[in-house]
């Protein structure tokens, strides 16, 4: 399936179906889980910025929130895209994690 992916839409069809399984066929495995953190993370690879925000939100009224890559979010240059959007920094300020957020938007 993941080839298939690939050979359809590159690298986007990558993260597409990492996006289609953690929403609609989640395994337990970290990164397909359906955790909303690995949703607003494919999606930031995939540019959407929308759905990554939406996701990010949503990753902070989860029953559990991966901290030991959530944490990350204010330094993760995958994340640097995000970083002129309210909304994402709102997410880092409600997380406490605006001491660490010193990437700026390119």
């Amino acid at each position: 399936m993941i080839m298939k992916a690939h050979e359809e839409a590159g690298i986007s069809g990558i993260f597409n179906w990492l996006i289609d399984i953690n929403m609609n066929s989640p395994v337990p495995m970290q990164g397909l889980n359906g955790n909303p953190y690995y949703l607003a993370w494919w999606n930031a690879l995939n540019g959407d910025k929308e759905e990554s925000v939406y996701w990010f939100e949503k990753t902070l009224e989860a029953e559990r929130v991966p901290t030991h890559y959530f944490n990350l979010i204010a330094q993760n240059p995958d994340f640097d895209f995000l970083r002129d959007d309210p909304r994402f920094l709102a997410v880092i300020e409600k997380a406490g994690l605006a001491p660490y957020n010193k990437r700026k938007a390119r």
